[in-house]
């Protein structure tokens, strides 16, 4: 983790320590599963940008970041047509 994620972190923990859990468990029993599966994460969704703007990154997006929401759900209808990124679990950014 970058130096700014080790400070966001527990600040997001304070804020939302049990969402974060919560998706954290979900990630754990999905590769715990045989399922073919793929979790996009996605930092703050809004209506700015397009709904095609995107790109799925490994790298964690910066904490004032956000992306477009029909553009997660894009993401996720185009992954679910296709085998990239299974098992993995990739952040969606602007492009």
């Amino acid at each position: 983790p970058t130096m700014l994620n080790s400070v966001s972190r527990p600040l997001f923990n304070l804020i939302a320590g049990k969402v974060l859990y919560d998706g954290e468990q979900h990630i754990r029993l999905l590769q715990q599963s045989e399922l073919n599966w793929t979790v996009v994460r996605s930092p703050v969704m809004n209506e700015r940008g397009k709904p095609d703007d995107y790109r799925l990154v490994e790298k964690r997006p910066y904490p004032w970041q956000s992306i477009n929401r029909h553009a997660v759900a894009k993401s996720m209808v185009d992954l679910a047509e296709s085998n990239d990124y299974i098992g993995t679990s990739p952040f969606i950014v602007r492009s």
